[in-house]
């Protein structure tokens, strides 16, 4: 029973260590990146900002969810994209740690990726639309 508490203990704390890396990683390479063009727009006073500019979490948002970007914090928004993308990549590689075999670990990632940021974005979507942050609020029931 010890070594089983031993175990569970050590893979939560592998987790965490995955998270955190992943964490700090992201925010510096998505968030940095989007302080730093928005200072370019507000340098060169254009109002218009490009949409496609945007990272494609934003936009899978904007398009999938009709998010609208007038009602939410954009760099709260994309702190909690990034909350959303490290825990993904980091139950993807935690789960694909856990097979014995190089080929295995690779064909679960890949396996796994696709669905787990889908629901992951889906919940997010939905939440978003019940905090009422979409052009279309699903939360006013009459």
């Amino acid at each position: 029973m010890e070594g089983k508490m031993e175990q569970v203990v050590s893979d939560i704390i592998i987790f965490v260590i995955i998270f955190l890396l992943v964490f700090v990683i992201y925010n510096f390479a998505v968030i940095n990146k989007e302080k730093k063009r928005l200072e370019k727009i507000k340098k060169k006073g254009s109002q218009k900002v490009n949409e496609t500019a945007y990272p494609a979490e934003v936009m899978y948002l904007v398009k999938r969810y009709q998010l609208d970007l007038k009602k939410v914090n954009y760099f709260s928004l994309l702190r909690e994209i990034s909350l959303v993308c490290s825990f993904d990549l980091s139950l993807i590689a935690y789960l694909a740690t856990q097979v014995n075999g190089t080929i295995w670990q690779i064909l679960i990632a890949a396996l796994l990726c696709i669905p787990v940021i889908y629901i992951s974005f889906m919940l997010y979507g939905k939440r978003l639309q019940k905090k009422g942050l979409t052009k279309v609020c699903t939360t006013q029931k009459k």
